[in-house]
């Protein structure tokens, strides 16, 4: 609760912004609030229900987890056209505040308030411990490594759809829908499969989209250069199988420790914020030498 009161603080300062070095310090300011949400949020839903409804959980939560980053410039090219720039960090901050409320109310307690509090001293003890745990850190490495072909859309499909292809704002937010479309798609199928089919088997299942989707990007791109529809298209199936996979493999990294869950997902946390920056930033500086290849064999 204080993670998200702090990010909605942080949005409304966001609004009074001055300068870029403001706008970047605020901005920090919400990766902040942001931490403690994300790690919290994820630990609190593997402990409050049992492994198949946890997973279920999960890939609804995705949902809106992995598409806010897609829905985004959709919703802010839709705005800046009818608005300024600063009235979405207010409508950020709002919705965040319904979150506040709805998290006040109904969010589960799984941690006993009344037994005594370890010192600070074992946060470090916790988190060597984790972090020495062999199978955590294959099974955490797993989520970036599957999920790198859509964070690195994330990043690289300005470049890719409007600098280089030239299409306008607007353009660039619509064909997003048919990427975060088979997300959706992706996650809903494993809540109905997760029922039906061993744990795990929904990940291996989900590779085979995710390669059709990449070969169809790269080959696309060699032979009919120029046309966004390879791209999206490819991208789509990749984002399907991503929607069968995350649910199950973050319940695995959190599951391959006995430490305090809290403490797990903060690490599964940095591990992927780790690989995203070093990977991301690697294709960035591979793209400008070889274009859309480095991209599609990086992914």
């Amino acid at each position: 609760l204080a993670g998200v009161a702090w990010f909605v603080l942080a949005c409304l300062a966001t609004y009074l912004a001055d300068s870029i070095e403001t706008f970047m310090l605020v901005r920090v300011l919400q990766g902040l609030g942001l931490c403690f949400i994300n790690a919290v949020g994820y630990a609190a839903v593997q402990e409050a229900f049992n492994e198949r409804t946890a997973i279920k959980v999960t890939a609804l939560m995705a949902n809106v987890a992995l598409i806010a980053p897609l829905i985004g410039p959709l919703a802010g090219a839709a705005l800046i056209e009818v608005a300024p720039w600063r009235l979405g960090f207010l409508f950020i901050a709002a919705l965040a505040m319904i979150s506040f409320v709805g998290l006040w109310r109904c969010m589960p307690e799984t941690v006993d308030t009344r037994r005594q509090r370890p010192p600070l001293s074992s946060i470090a003890v916790d988190y060597r411990t984790v972090l020495g745990n062999l199978p955590f850190v294959i099974a955490a490495f797993a989520i970036p490594l599957l999920s790198m072909p859509l964070m690195g859309w994330i990043a690289l499909s300005p470049v890719l759809l409007v600098e280089n292809l030239g299409l306008t704002p607007v353009q660039y937010g619509l064909l997003q829908i048919p990427v975060f479309a088979g997300l959706i798609l992706g996650n809903l199928l494993l809540v109905w499969l997760t029922d039906r089919w061993p744990l795990g088997r929904s990940v291996l299942v989900g590779i085979v989209p995710m390669v059709i989707g990449l070969a169809l990007m790269v080959g696309g791109e060699t032979w009919s250069a120029g046309q966004a529809g390879w791209l999206v298209g490819g991208m789509s199936l990749v984002s399907l199988g991503e929607g069968l996979s995350f649910a199950v493999l973050y319940r695995f990294a959190l599951m391959s420790s006995e430490v305090s869950k809290g403490t797990v997902a903060a690490s599964v946390s940095v591990l992927m914020m780790f690989s995203f920056f070093f990977v991301i930033e690697l294709v960035r500086v591979l793209y400008e030498h070889l274009h859309i290849w480095a991209y599609g064999v990086s992914c």
